[in-house]
């Protein structure tokens, strides 16, 4: 049994947000969904009208009961939606889906101090390389201007968006029988896994837990120093601080 889930990845520079993409994650409907934007010579930052219908449509997963899924989200996406936010009405309902959703490596970092890249990890459970650019490369390439290159930032997010569906697909299905395994290829080309919480939804279905969850662990005692930008309490510290704020 699997829990319908859509999967959230955004690109950007600074606070601007380049383009974005969602992944359904069951079965036939695992296409990426492309939010971007053009003009007369290629792609542009993603324009105001786009950036609210993607929360629109969020919004609307959101109460349908959907899952909303992210790689790392937590510190990332989610905080350069809540900025892009004209009111406080929006910014209520981003932290709202925010404290809702599942960030796979947020739950890892939170339970034992380790996080992994989506790559990594992607080959780590038998999902091959990322075919695109990587995560650095994303403003020098939007930068050209040129659209070939452009387009590989778009081939990259979107990759994102379905690596992070299938990922979860995974990790449901582990969570029915045990719990989860998460593995990844280290840079020396090893293999490294940890097994993940979980917890079981009012439907008696087992999940991973919610960033809410996350929120109210304390921190994971180990054998190596957490380097301070890897920390929960560093990745969630906008979140914890607008809450304070409504």
């Amino acid at each position: 049994m699997t829990c319908v889930a859509v999967a959230l990845d955004l690109e950007f520079e600074g606070d601007t947000i380049l383009c974005a993409a969602t992944s359904w994650t069951n079965g036939s409907l695992n296409v990426p969904q492309l939010w971007v934007s053009h003009n007369a010579k290629g792609y542009e930052p993603l324009s105001d009208f786009m950036i609210d219908a993607l929360i629109q449509q969020l919004w609307a997963y959101h109460l349908q009961g959907v899952c909303l899924v992210t790689w790392g989200g937590t510190s990332s996406d989610w905080l350069k939606l809540w900025k892009y936010a004209k009111s406080n009405e929006i910014r209520r309902c981003i932290i709202e889906m925010a404290m809702a959703s599942y960030d796979i490596p947020l739950v890892s970092a939170a339970a034992t101090g380790m996080m992994m890249s989506l790559t990594s990890t992607a080959m780590g459970m038998g999902l091959g390389a990322r075919p695109a650019c990587d995560s650095e490369d994303v403003p020098r390439l939007w930068n050209t201007k040129d659209p070939i290159k452009q387009n590989e930032v778009v081939n990259h997010v979107k990759w994102d968006a379905w690596a992070c569906a299938a990922l979860w697909e995974k990790l449901i299905a582990q969570a029915q029988f045990s719990r989860p395994q998460l593995s990844w290829v280290t840079k020396k080309s090893g293999l490294r896994s940890v097994r993940l919480h979980r917890e079981q939804n009012a439907e008696k279905i087992w999940i991973l837990p919610r960033v809410s969850e996350v929120l109210r662990w304390e921190t994971p005692n180990t054998q190596f120093v957490i380097p301070e930008h890897l920390r929960t309490e560093k990745l969630t510290g906008w979140l914890r601080e607008s809450l304070n704020l409504f």
